[in-house]
């Protein structure tokens, strides 16, 4: 029994009206894959980090492959720049088979690649999720078309409930390519940057590495949400003796690195420039930036002499911005920049050098007499009450500086000797 084609009137079998919901013709130009008069794209390759980017439309926007090779390249530029492009297809699974490979790779001449791309449609959907077939939208529009014009009867409800799949399609393209250095690659070899992040450190100490670690890891966050121009903003990390040099595209990015680094670790910073030539769009001059982070790998424990006048100064804390610092001379306790800490200044580094270790021998009326754990001899010290001696059975810790021994507080060493420990 003849019905008609819903798009265009057209007599069909009744099977086919089944099958594919409209006559092949009408099915045929319904889908993108068959109005492919032509299939050619031209892409570029950069050899060294394997991005690519579209000739055909001139864009700038280079995409970062799945994989190295080239032949995956070739296929995610195939699904980027032609089957992302077709209207209906999300209804096929491609397939792509390259009939024709270069031999051999050279930089700087266009290749051709020959490939088929095979369109297989998907098995059919419900009607409902399709979202109609042939211009009908709902099953109900379809039953009132049978129930007026005769086109299908009650038994093909159950078979046109679901859309039919689309045919399957073929179609035959080439890919041009050509090799070439992507921007960040070029730049990057040129050694092309406007602003220096100079990381250096002065005293060696275990600590060092793990400053260096975080701050890079801080670089590489802000690189991964900063982008310049479309460019990754780091365009070489280079090491230095005392430290490395970190050269940034951009002279705005280096402030703000500069100013993240800042605010998380215990640094100095000192900006400068260097006039590098003249600027033709302003009319001045063009100008590097500099920017010097002097670490300071000071840690809990440490001691300095700051202020002569308040005596050896121990480090309880150490911030981004403030480092809290107590005298062993009087017991005060203030907040510091780190700036005002100079490495001359260093008397005791924690961890690294030894402290002396005293018994309590006796509790006198403002004093102490203490037996020095090496050489037994006993000693008659000060007692503030900030020293926290509190009973003959703790065991003070001391640091000797110009013929003196400077008690650390109870309290102080325990916490300072857990977080070493730890």
């Amino acid at each position: 029994m003849n019905r008609f084609c819903p798009s265009c009137g057209k007599p069909i079998d009744m099977e086919t009206l089944k099958v594919h919901g409209s006559c092949a013709e009408c099915r045929n130009e319904s889908s993108a894959i068959f109005k492919m008069s032509e299939c050619s794209i031209r892409i570029q390759i950069c050899p060294t980090c394997h991005k690519f980017r579209n000739l055909n439309e001139n864009l700038k926007t280079w995409y970062t492959p799945d994989k190295p090779s080239f032949k995956d390249i070739w296929i995610q530029a195939i699904y980027f720049f032609i089957i992302a492009s077709l209207e209906d297809n999300e209804s096929y699974d491609f397939f792509i088979d390259f009939t024709l490979v270069p031999d051999m790779i050279e930089s700087g001449r266009k290749k051709r690649v020959e490939f088929t791309i095979t369109a297989r449609p998907h098995e059919s959907l419900p009607v409902a999720e399709a979202g109609g077939i042939a211009g009908i939208e709902s099953m109900e529009e379809i039953q009132d078309m049978a129930a007026v014009d005769n086109l299908v009867d009650r038994a093909g409800m159950a078979s046109m409930a679901r859309l039919p799949a689309p045919p399957e399609g073929r179609q035959k393209c080439e890919l041009l390519y050509s090799v070439g250095s992507c921007n960040e690659c070029a730049l990057k070899r040129a050694g092309y940057h406007n602003s220096v992040i100079q990381l250096r450190v002065g005293k060696e100490r275990p600590e060092n590495d793990r400053m260096f670690k975080e701050i890079l890891a801080i670089i590489d966050e802000f690189s991964r949400n900063h982008q310049y121009q479309g460019l990754h903003p780091v365009s070489a990390i280079t090491d230095v003796a005392g430290g490395v040099d970190i050269k940034l595209l951009s002279r705005h990015h280096g402030k703000m690195i500069s100013h993240e680094i800042k605010n998380q670790e215990c640094v100095k910073v000192k900006e400068s420039f260097k006039v590098i030539g003249p600027d033709h769009e302003t009319g001045g001059n063009l100008k590097r930036l500099f920017f010097s982070i002097r670490l300071f790998p000071y840690y809990p424990g440490d001691v300095f002499i700051i202020d002569p006048s308040r005596g050896p100064e121990m480090i309880l804390a150490v911030r981004s911005r403030m480092i809290e610092v107590q005298s062993l001379k009087d017991g005060r306790r203030r907040t510091v920049k780190p700036d005002k800490l100079d490495e001359n200044g260093l008397i005791f580094q924690a961890g690294y050098h030894p402290l002396h270790q005293f018994q309590v021998v006796s509790f006198l009326d403002d004093a102490i007499l203490l037996m020095h754990s090496g050489d037994f001899q006993e000693r008659e010290m000060e007692m503030p009450p900030w020293l926290g001696i509190t009973s003959d059975t703790v065991m003070v810790h001391a640091l000797q500086y110009q013929d003196r021994y400077y008690i650390i507080p109870v309290d102080v060493y325990e916490s300072i000797d857990s977080l070493h420990e730890g």
